[in-house]
């Protein structure tokens, strides 16, 4: 494969100067043993995108061969090893600070053009990273851009939600009461302003991250993405999904790996979301739901395993009430590395 930086242009900039609608797209995916989707995706990106890309993959640690298969097939891409599984956030920052480290009169794309967070377990469709650049391109305010998701089989994927922490009653009135949860683009045809994006595929502009920022380190996994863009919003910046243009998202692939492991990270994020948004009684309003809900549960599944004689609903019970009970503790609490 051609490295990207040798493509032939017919638009190419001049010395010092950087046209917007010519600036490369930097890709960054961080991958965790998911080496043949990581294929799959990189394969659909250089395929299904116009514009010249400045692709990272940082490797979290994978023991599946992923790093050698980035070497091996796609040279073009800048491999960022990590010796450690640091996190998505982490992990994310490493190929951002080089992004932002970039000057200008090195390599002038790499210093200005638009930036696109995908996950290895997505394939881009035709156009979908061309429209999502040309759309920052040509509205400045949007700080960040992302697509409807589709599921394998062509349906829709939720794509998008509310922020919660910040209007903590009005999200359990519509989520539990009338049913209501934001996400699908449905037949919508025009952009749609929300409040943050799933993380899948979101792409930034550079100035909006010089403006807001690296993702925050102490959200392991989860959580990361939304704080980003509740940082954006503060900053004056919208967030957009553009309905009309679509990314296939497999799902999951990375955290399925340990999922025990990853549900107790998501209730750690939401926790952390709050933590640093919110004062000490939503944060108690919090953990008295949390602990409302996880004691129905692991209560439900006693009674199932019980009735039942079954191990695996007895094993979910435990792992509810073992959620419950690191939940309530400090350490699980703090920020990553904190």
């Amino acid at each position: 494969m051609e490295r990207d930086d040798q493509r032939p242009s017919s638009h190419a900039a001049q010395p010092g100067h950087v046209s917007r609608s010519t600036a490369a797209i930097h890709v960054v995916i961080v991958s965790f043993n998911t080496r043949e989707l990581l294929r799959g995706c990189l394969r659909a990106l250089f395929a299904q995108t116009a514009r010249s890309l400045h692709v990272w993959v940082v490797d979290n640690a994978s023991s599946d061969g992923s790093p050698d298969l980035v070497r091996r097939e796609f040279p073009q891409v800048r491999l960022i090893a990590s010796p450690e599984n640091v996190g998505f956030a982490a992990a994310n920052n490493l190929a951002l600070r080089q992004i932002l480290q970039a000057a200008p009169e090195d390599e002038g794309p790499l210093a200005s053009g638009p930036i696109l967070l995908l996950n290895p377990d997505t394939e881009v469709c035709p156009g979908a990273v061309d429209g999502m650049a040309e759309y920052l391109d040509a509205h400045p305010q949007a700080g960040m851009v992302g697509v409807q998701l589709l599921n394998a089989d062509g349906t829709q994927q939720r794509s998008y939600g509310t922020f919660w922490f910040a209007h903590l009653f009005r999200s359990f009135f519509r989520k539990h009461l009338r049913g209501e949860e934001a996400g699908l683009a449905g037949t919508a045809q025009s952009p749609i302003s929300v409040d943050w994006l799933i993380g899948a595929c979101l792409m930034l502009s550079s100035r909006a991250l010089r403006q807001i920022g690296l993702l925050d380190e102490g959200f392991f996994i989860y959580g990361e993405e939304i704080d980003w863009q509740f940082r954006l919003h503060q900053a004056g910046f919208s967030v957009v999904l553009l309905p009309t243009l679509h990314v296939v998202h497999f799902g999951g692939q990375s955290t399925q790996q340990a999922a025990r492991a990853m549900r107790q990270q998501e209730y750690r994020s939401r926790y952390l979301l709050l933590a640093k948004y919110r004062g000490p009684a939503a944060r108690g309003l919090y953990l008295a739901k949390v602990a409302a809900e996880l004691s129905q549960e692991s209560l439900r599944q006693l009674v199932a395993a019980t009735r039942q004689r079954d191990v695996q609903k007895l094993a979910a019970a435990r792992a509810s009430l073992e959620l419950l009970r690191v939940h309530f503790s400090s350490s699980f609490r703090q920020p990553s590395g904190g």
